[in-house]
């Protein structure tokens, strides 16, 4: 049975998902504050975190390099800029993941919050649970091999 450290604020919504999502495998999970030492898990996945374990990953809500901040939506949107999104990555930095959202000129900051928060509750499990399994994610992972979803732009659903 593999071991999960997930290190995240006790109310934190990505930590709820993730917890939710490996509810039913073969997974010890561990929800901390804070944590001593990574020696006693396979994995430990940081939500909005820093750490310098070696087998941990963070999750970040920003397509980094940019916005490698304490407020990252905050910046993002006070700065103007178009397109961010949510970045997994390594505790080293090596990108795992990098999923975009492109914002509108009429998008309130709450809704782009709102919109970050889900985005890091879907891909965040999966993406845990591909590394933990030592195992590469693909979008795939995501849509069910299906592409995009559909919108019938890149035909690469059909």
């Amino acid at each position: 049975m593999k071991r999960l450290a997930i290190i995240a604020d006790v109310d934190c919504p990505i930590a709820k998902a993730i917890t939710e999502y490996f509810q039913n495998k073969n997974v010890e999970l561990e929800l901390l504050t804070s944590v001593g030492s990574s020696n006693n898990y396979d994995l430990v996945a940081c939500v909005h975190r820093h750490t310098d374990f070696p087998n941990a990953i963070n999750i970040h809500a920003s397509l980094l390099p940019a916005f490698d901040t304490e407020n990252p939506i905050l910046d993002a949107f006070m700065h103007g800029v178009k397109v961010t999104g949510v970045t997994v990555h390594h505790a080293d930095g090596k990108i795992i993941i990098q999923y975009p959202l492109l914002i509108g000129n009429l998008t309130h900051f709450d809704e782009l919050e709102g919109k970050i928060t889900e985005i890091e509750k879907k891909i965040y499990p999966i993406v845990i649970e591909k590394v933990l399994n030592d195992e590469v994610f693909d979008f795939d992972d995501l849509f069910g091999g299906t592409g995009c979803g559909g919108c019938g732009g890149c035909k690469g659903c059909h």
